[in-house]
């Protein structure tokens, strides 16, 4: 989660600001396309270093979401106008992610203190920018930030677990991990807290149609292969929605435990790694070719570090398990109801990144199972 991000646009932006401050009214009235169609074409080369380039991709994103569904799944545009398609494009490039929305901009950028001289905590965070308002928005999207810090003392026991393998000291080995289980048990209790301020019926119906990508039904009942990028490229562009797996901290937390999936999910997880940040994409890449976390539980011969190595992988077990707990209360069960949104009711089978979710979810999972270590006589730790 970005430590100090950055909150208003340069007053050339304005166009692009006060269309993107006042969404959840544009969307309600109807009235957004025709904003965005009389918005003119600012010239993103007056943006000024990574900052201001992070907020326009949230500006540009959470506009162009709203743009294609506003008007429901029937009504979906085929074109994204030039004035929003090509510098959507161009700092896209300049970040090197994709135009699409994606988790840095909803989450991680995307907070600011309700009160200014207390703590960064869940408790204390709101949403800058809403799509749809409300607090259900501000609070899914904060849970998600809130997992982000919970996550940073993983990921730095995971560097200390690694240098300690490199020097082959086993107790600071322990220690190490023993920082990344209570790390991954507190991010399964902030996740816990998602339905203290965000409905599951608010989300299905509400939130959740918002964030979908170009890869959805609704465009392939359409027979289209995606959105058109005006001024970028005569063929249609696809990418996927936004979604919690493009952030960078489960995957990292498998790369330094060595936890491997299957052929078919890794691919699926490389392909959300494209949604990521190129500094977020090296680091995973670094802490799997890093020294072996999961080698050295059993080469030091030491029952505690087997037995701290496996109690991470339980709490990662753990955290995949209630996050399958909390894709059932907000999504399969909401999709069975009768007075779920008709306007956006192509979605129920997929997550909002355009996948199968719940294959791919316990297949996730089924990962982190197959990856306990045990002892010489077969028994597991």
């Amino acid at each position: 989660m970005n430590e100090n991000p950055l909150r208003k646009l340069p007053d050339y932006f304005d166009p692009w600001w006060k269309i993107a401050t006042r969404l959840p009214q544009l969307v309600e009235d109807g009235t957004l396309r025709d904003e965005v169609h009389k918005m003119p074409f600012l010239d993103y080369r007056q943006l000024n270093g990574e900052p201001e380039w992070r907020l326009a991709h949230r500006v540009l994103g959470f506009t162009t979401q709203c743009y294609v569904w506003t008007a429901g799944e029937k009504h979906i545009p085929q074109t994204l106008p030039k004035n929003l398609a090509v510098p959507y494009w161009e700092v896209s490039k300049l970040l090197g992610i994709t135009p699409s929305l994606c988790q840095l901009i909803a989450a991680l950028d995307n907070w600011v203190l309700v009160d200014p001289e207390g703590p960064v905590a869940l408790d204390n965070l709101r949403t800058v920018l809403n799509m749809v308002g409300g607090d259900d928005e501000s609070w899914f999207f904060m849970v998600s930030g809130q997992i982000e810090m919970d996550c940073g003392a993983a990921l730095c026991g995971i560097v200390e677990a690694q240098q300690a393998v490199k020097d082959l000291d086993v107790n600071t080995y322990i220690a190490a991990l023993e920082k990344v289980e209570k790390a991954v048990r507190k991010m399964k209790e902030t996740l816990s807290r998602m339905r203290e301020r965000s409905r599951p019926w608010m989300f299905y119906n509400v939130l959740r149609p918002f964030v979908a990508g170009w890869d959805s039904p609704a465009f392939k009942a359409k027979g289209w292969k995606g959105l058109i990028y005006e001024g970028v490229s005569p063929e249609p562009l696809c990418y996927g929605g936004g979604s919690a797996a493009q952030s960078a901290t489960l995957p990292c937390i498998d790369a330094g435990l060595g936890i491997l999936h299957q052929p078919e999910e890794e691919k699926v997880c490389t392909n959300f790694q494209s949604q990521m940040l190129p500094l977020h994409r090296d680091l995973i890449k670094a802490l799997a070719d890093g020294p072996s976390v999961r080698h050295f539980a059993t080469f030091s011969k030491n029952s505690r570090a087997l037995r701290v190595y496996n109690a991470c992988l339980q709490a990662v077990a753990d955290y995949r398990t209630f996050h399958l707990t909390i894709v059932t209360q907000y999504i399969i069960i909401p999709s069975r109801q009768k007075d779920t949104d008709k306007k956006y009711s192509r979605q129920a089978g997929l997550g909002t990144g355009g996948t199968g979710f719940m294959m791919y979810l316990k297949s996730l999972r089924n990962s982190v199972v197959n990856a306990f270590h045990q002892n010489d006589d077969g028994t597991e730790v």
